[in-house]
C-alpha cells in the first residue's frame, strides 16, 4: 500500500470515529417507517455505521442521538444495520420509535433536547429506587428495562417482530396493521427531583461534545491534507 493510501486511510477511519459513515436507506425501510410513524419528519432522521465515538459495543447495539450541530436532525447508530431479517427489521422500528419520542418532544440547541432531559431523569430515579435493595447491576438492568420510555418501544419492537418475520419487505410496504401505527409516543411528563440532575447532565454534555469533536476535526485535517500532498507527488 503507497504511503498516501496508508495516510488517507487513517484519516477515515479517524474522521468516522467521531462521525460514523451515513447508511444509506431503501425506499421499502423509508415507507415502512414512515407508515408507522407518520408524524415523523424522516427527511431529517439519518442512519449511521456505528456507535457514536462516547459509547463502547457493550453498551448498546443501537441508540438514538440528536445531532450535534443543528436543532432538530436525529442520528441512529446501528452497531449492525440488518433490514433484511426480522429482528434486525424490529430494531430499527424500536429505534423509530424513539424517533418518535424526539420528534414529540420539541426541538433543541444540539443535544440539549427535552427527550434526552427526561429520559436520564427516569433512569435515575429507578436506578436510584432499585440500588439499595438489589444492587448495582440489577437495579441498572431494571432502570433500563421498566423505563417509561423503553417499555412502549419494545412493545412495539415485539408486536412488529410478530407481524414482519414470516413476510419479506416488500410484501409489508403497503400492508402495517393500524395497531402498529403511532401518531405520538403518548409519554407523560413528570415533574421530579431526577430532572435537576439530569439537565445538568445534558447541558455540560451538550456544550462539551461539539468542542471535543471540533478538536477531532483539528486533528484530522492535518492528516488529509498529508495524504492528499503524498498522493499528488505520487508516493
Amino acid at each position: 500500500m503507497k504511503l498516501s493510501a496508508y495516510t488517507l486511510n487513517f484519516y477515515r477511519r479517524l474522521y468516522h470515529w467521531v462521525f460514523p459513515e451515513i447508511i444509506h436507506r431503501s425506499t421499502e425501510i423509508n415507507e415502512i417507517l414512515q407508515q408507522l410513524y407518520p408524524k415523523v419528519d424522516w427527511r431529517k432522521v439519518r442512519f449511521c455505521k456505528g456507535l457514536p465515538w462516547f459509547l463502547s459495543p457493550r453498551s448498546a447495539s443501537a441508540i438514538v442521538m440528536p445531532g450535534t450541530w443543528n436543532i432538530s436532525d436525529i442520528n441512529v447508530y446501528f452497531i449492525k444495520y440488518q433490514p433484511e431479517n426480522p429482528r434486525g427489521l424490529s430494531t430499527i422500528v424500536h429505534e423509530g420509535f424513539h424517533v418518535l419520542q424526539y420528534s414529540d418532544m420539541g426541538k433543541g440547541i444540539g443535544l440539549m433536547r427535552r427527550f434526552l432531559v427526561h429520559y436520564l431523569a427516569d433512569y435515575f430515579e429507578l436506578l436510584f429506587k432499585n440500588v439499595r435493595k438489589k444492587g448495582w447491576a440489577t437495579a441498572n438492568w431494571l432502570a433500563y428495562h421498566e423505563h417509561p420510555m423503553e417499555k412502549p418501544a419494545y412493545g412495539q419492537d415485539f408486536n412488529f417482530y410478530g407481524f414482519c418475520k414470516r413476510q419479506s419487505i416488500q410484501s409489508m410496504v403497503n400492508n402495517i396493521p393500524k395497531q402498529l401505527t403511532y401518531q405520538h409516543c403518548g409519554y407523560t411528563f413528570r415533574l421530579t427531583f431526577f430532572l435537576l440532575p439530569a439537565f445538568l447532565i445534558t447541558l455540560i454534555f451538550a456544550i462539551v461534545k461539539p468542542f471535543i469533536e471540533l478538536l477531532f476535526l483539528l486533528t484530522a485535517f492535518p492528516v488529509w491534507i498529508l495524504g492528499k500532498t503524498l498522493q499528488m507527488i505520487g508516493l
